[in-house]
């Protein structure tokens, strides 16, 4: 069984912090994908 992130964060608010969106366009690309890491 597969989930999408907006099904897991509807269900479990708690549990998930939402980054601020400070993407910026560099290159014109519409999407990304790869991890995601946290510092600090």
């Amino acid at each position: 069984m597969s989930y999408a992130t907006t099904d897991l964060t509807d269900a479990h608010p708690e549990a998930f912090q939402v980054a601020e969106p400070i993407f910026r366009d560099f290159g014109g690309r519409l999407a990304f994908h790869g991890p995601d890491s946290q510092l600090g």
